[in-house]
């Protein structure tokens, strides 16, 4: 499965909103995958690492305790010193149009994100875990 690692994401400057769901629901953001995406792409863009990183999961579970606290840092690293201001008010405006799905398991593909920097697109998998869906991660 596709993930992102923390470091190579903020190195590269790739950043993955607070928002609603695609069509402008009042859906809890991880209620569908594309929601999940859009509020973490949205709440980069907003420098709301904190609702960022609630819809962030490592080892298919979402993140608790310290691996927060180790989300948070890097997203406020890249949203302080990597991204530019047109980049992140780019983010604020992200869609994520649709998401293949398959059981608990979901994959965003870069053509499906809209809205971004061609150099923030790429692939994004997701898990299913109680009902809400998480972008998939890896440290290193």
């Amino acid at each position: 499965m596709t993930g992102f690692s923390f470091v190579s994401f903020a190195r590269a400057g790739v950043l993955l909103g607070l928002g609603l769901c695609v069509a402008g629901c009042s859906a809890p953001p991880g209620a569908t995958p594309q929601g999940a995406l859009q509020t973490f792409l949205r709440a980069l863009g907003s420098g709301d690492t904190n609702t960022a990183c609630s819809v962030v999961a490592y080892d298919e579970k979402p993140l608790q305790g310290d691996d927060i606290l180790l989300c948070r840092s890097a997203f406020d690293a890249v949203v302080r010193d990597v991204a530019t201001p047109t980049e992140l008010a780019q983010l604020r405006g992200a869609t994520v149009t649709e998401a293949i799905i398959t059981g608990d398991r979901a994959v965003v593909r870069a053509d499906m994100i809209t809205g971004v920097p061609a150099a923030y697109q790429q692939e994004v998998s997701l898990v299913r875990s109680a009902g809400t869906w998480y972008i998939v991660t890896q440290r290193g």
